[in-house]
């Protein structure tokens, strides 16, 4: 349904804001669309001076001139839907997109007095309501705005959309050329110059590194919406709890439970829309509970993957059935998978006699229903007392739209929680059997993940989000990890999860089982977490299984061989017991804080000058000029004349901007733009031929 604009919010004004390539632009159309707003590009106005900048030969160092066109360029709404941003009545040309625009927009966007213009006609088209993308609509040109979104992304996530347009639109419009990589980056760096982009402080973000367009529009439509609800704005990150320990999610819960190889987790994977939990036809896969949000005709609920009812379980399959019973606990709505194809089973009978003592609000689901006539003998389930089955084909796709409907009758309607985009994303990463799930399960401080002596006992990523002195901090145990030639089948899949659950966090927690010390697959590890640009926190578990008299040495030894960069921190704890758990949140936030931080370009670049007294580049290198900060997390700096050192020198750059600046326990990264050369008749073409250098030239 298409929301009217006129509410109790009339004609709200939504800013969009972020980097390029991070999906501002589909995203803000979109929710221009669903709302029933006008959308405007901003970034097109900058763009279509550009443009008349080159066709007119005007220089793009020229203020006054591109200020002129600015002034004379006409910017309205059309009458589209969503009314969008038209460029003297038209609608914006395909060559605003060709290479020499992008080439030069950063460059004509750097004028004071044209920022000024363009401002002002920006602040006109939104006047009585719009979604408005661009780079600083939240923080100067709708400061007031009713919702504030910073949308935000890796730069190889960013580098690769950017080559996909690029591609998508060759054929109408050409392309640009080169590494994507780079010219993301390189752009990044000019833009910086002009305007550092920055969230405004009252601005959700939302980082889009791992979500599809659906997903992001999702959650920010939830965003939105939260906002302009009356009475219910609140601070960014701000949770309606003030004791530490688990949130209580607002979302409404639905567990999935079921005997072992029913397509339990196939089912989850597919309601969510994408691979979460680890699917195999062996019996016993899924152990920890494993919960996804999914979102469906307005509702959004949180659904739980268990592990399989067994009448005799044992060891960690007795544990995995508590996890299960745990999920059914806390769920407002209940569904238990059977399986079509082989009828009711005896455990099928007393999972179902268990639900109806318990009065859980249950629907049953009949899977494996791929023809019509075993959508027929799905009535045999009838006999269970818990009404009429709804038959799905978790594998094919049949009816689970039909599902999600009946999943939507049965709990409250609910709003994607705002907290989420503002939670610190930890992960706990090592090798099996190092006591990741124990210190998981003292830091969620509940019994989240199965814990067992056998090695590999978590095969999912298992999330779990905390409060911790009004700080939502969300943390992710992750299986053990190996080699990736010594891993497959099930543990290949859990490898996977784990390398991804790296990817999604801000900060990883290395645990390394203090007692067999340091090996040659921790190192790899913590190599894999810099290498993926993400904070380092190195736990020493089981550090009271390690002799008194050689702590402090084996302390000291450890540490040395674990430190990826200079200053990674390092906390002694025993999970078992809970010495010293206390200390890894405080060390945790603090590296998180290394992480986002931003440095003002002044001093970025004394720092630099500083660190070239002390020790000059090599010979061939040439000489650096300057240097800013392009992003965060990690902290990457551009250096501007000079070609790429050898590693050493890159080396001594890094820690001295770690060691000025705080970036302990986190990557800093350092890129290197040379100068170009400019030939005689570049420099000539570029004046344009009224100049009287080029005229001379000519001649």
């Amino acid at each position: 349904m298409r929301e009217e604009a006129a509410s109790k919010v009339a004609r709200p004004v939504i800013a969009i804001d972020g980097p390029a390539g991070a999906g501002k632009s589909t995203l803000a159309e979109r929710l221009a669309t669903e709302l029933g707003l006008p959308y405007v590009n901003t970034g097109l106005m900058y763009r279509a001076v550009a443009r008349r900048a080159l066709d007119q030969s005007v220089d793009v160092s020229d203020e006054d001139g591109l200020t002129a066109i600015a002034n004379g360029l006409g910017f309205q709404l059309g009458t589209t839907s969503p009314p969008s941003l038209l460029i003297d009545g038209n609608a914006p040309a395909p060559a605003l997109m060709l290479p020499d625009v992008e080439a030069v927009v950063s460059e004509v966007s750097r004028h004071p007095r044209l920022r000024e213009v363009l401002r002002n006609r920006q602040r006109d088209l939104g006047a009585e309501g719009a979604v408005m993308e661009g780079r600083d609509i939240g923080t100067a040109v709708f400061p007031d705005a009713d919702v504030k979104v910073f949308v935000s992304a890796a730069v190889g996530t960013r580098a690769h959309r950017r080559g996909l347009e690029r591609r998508t639109g060759a054929a109408t419009r050409g392309g640009v050329d080169g590494d994507q990589t780079e010219i993301v980056t390189r752009r990044d760096a000019l833009d910086a110059r002009t305007t550092p982009l920055e969230p405004a402080p009252d601005a959700i973000v939302l980082d889009t590194t791992t979500l599809g367009r659906e997903e992001t529009f999702r959650q920010a439509l939830a965003i939105t919406r939260s906002a302009l609800a009356p009475g219910t704005r609140r601070p960014v990150g701000e949770i309606a709890s003030s004791e530490n320990g688990p949130i209580s999610d607002p979302l409404p819960r639905v567990a999935v439970i079921g005997r072992q190889n029913v397509g339990k987790s196939t089912l989850l994977n597919r309601l969510a829309g994408r691979k979460i939990a680890i699917e195999d036809e062996l019996p016993g896969v899924t152990r920890d509970r494993v919960e996804v949000e999914v979102g469906w005709d307005g509702h959004t609920f949180l659904l739980t993957d268990t592990g399989g009812f067994t009448s005799r379980a044992r060891g960690v399959e007795a544990q995995a059935a508590r996890q299960a019973a745990r999920a059914v606990q806390g769920a407002d709505l209940v569904l238990l998978v059977v399986d079509a194809q082989t009828g009711v089973t005896e455990e099928d009978a007393v999972l179902a006699g268990r639900l109806q003592r318990g009065g859980a609000a249950v629907l049953l689901v009949a899977n494996k229903c791929d023809s019509e006539a075993l959508e027929r003998n799905s009535a045999e389930f009838l006999k269970l007392g818990l009404g009429e089955p709804v038959p799905v084909s978790a594998l094919h796709g049949r009816r689970t739209g039909d599902l999600l409907d009946r999943i939507a009758e049965g709990i409250p309607r609910a709003d994607s929680p705002l907290h989420v985009e503002a939670e610190l994303r930890t992960c706990l990463v090592g090798r099996p059997n190092v006591g990741k799930s124990s210190l998981f399960n003292r830091l969620v401080r509940e019994e989240r993940a199965v814990v067992h002596e056998e090695p590999g006992t978590t095969r999912d990523a298992v999330d779990s989000v905390v409060l911790i002195d009004g700080r939502s901090l969300r943390f992710i145990d992750t299986a053990g990890l190996r080699r990736q030639v010594k891993t497959q089948g099930l543990e290949y899949y859990g490898l996977l999860r784990s390398l991804r659950a790296i990817e999604r966090s801000h900060v990883a927690i290395l645990v390394v089982d203090a007692s067999q010390g340091v090996t040659s697959e921790d190192k790899r590890i913590a190599a894999q977490v810099a290498a993926a640009g993400r904070g380092l926190v190195v736990v020493l578990n089981k550090w009271d299984l390690v002799p008194s008299d050689e702590r402090d040495r084996l302390f000291r030894d450890l540490g040395r061989r674990l430190e990826i960069f200079p200053g990674t921190p390092v906390v002694r704890t025993s999970a078992l017991r809970g010495m010293g758990v206390g200390r890894v949140v405080p060390t945790l936030l603090a590296v998180h804080e290394a992480w986002r931080r931003r440095v003002p370009t002044a001093a970025v670049n004394r720092e630099i000058e500083a660190a070239l007294a002390s020790y000059p580049p090599p010979r061939g290198v040439g000489r650096i000029r300057y240097g800013t900060q392009v992003s965060a997390g990690p902290p990457s700096f551009v250096l501007f004349g000079a070609t790429v050192p050898g590693n050493a020198y890159r080396r001594y750059l890094e820690n001295r901007l770690r060691r000025a600046f705080g970036f302990e326990g986190v990557p800093v990264r350092i890129s290197f733009r040379a100068k170009a050369p400019v030939r005689i008749g570049q420099r000539a073409a570029q004046r344009g031929p009224g100049d009287p250098e080029a005229r001379n030239h000519q001649r």
